[in-house]
């Protein structure tokens, strides 16, 4: 019997799976990520391997910068982090079976809130997700999620844990 090409998971590859050289069959990538590789053993393993490279809508990016605020995970992804993410979700969404191969926690942690499949290339993985907020390192205020020094005593911001969850809840 062969297998259905439809029913086969998609591998969302973020970076580390290409330096660590952990890119399986049926793998998919944004052009960010390509990028961010520039070394040349990464670039030759990246020339012989069969990663496809697509971009998602601007539709999905949109929804995945608004959850990414929710969970507060904007302060930790990158451009190419949503991208990658919101990738996944469109792929999801079609019907797909997909995992995000990736060590970056921030990710794992939007992703697994979103109810997407995600798995480390050398890490051990989050086992719990969290919400991150933004306080003065000060007096402690929750501060917007735009500033960056706090306007009641003039300390810098810095990023809080918050409800903490487990991941096999989600």
């Amino acid at each position: 019997m062969t297998k259905n090409k439809n029913n086969e998971k998609v591998f969302i590859i973020d970076a580390s799976a290409i330096f660590f050289k952990k890119v399986y069959g049926n793998s998919v990538t944004v052009s960010d990520v390509i990028d961010e590789v520039k070394d040349d053993d990464s670039r030759l393993y990246l020339a012989i391997t069969k990663i496809k490279v697509e971009e998602p809508s601007k539709d999905s990016i949109k929804f995945i910068e608004q959850m990414a605020k929710s969970t507060g995970d904007i302060y930790k992804l990158s451009k190419s982090d949503i991208k990658l993410i919101a990738l996944a979700y469109e792929k999801k969404k079609s019907g797909k079976k997909v995992a995000i191969l990736t060590d970056d926690y921030s990710i794992q942690n939007l992703a697994k809130s979103l109810g997407l499949e995600t798995e480390s290339v050398i890490q051990k993985g989050i086992t719990k997700t969290f919400r991150w907020i933004k306080v003065c390192r000060g007096c402690g205020r929750v501060l917007n999620a735009k500033t960056n020094v706090c306007p009641i005593c003039g300390c810098e911001a810095i990023i809080r844990r918050v409800d903490k969850q487990s991941s096999k809840s989600l």
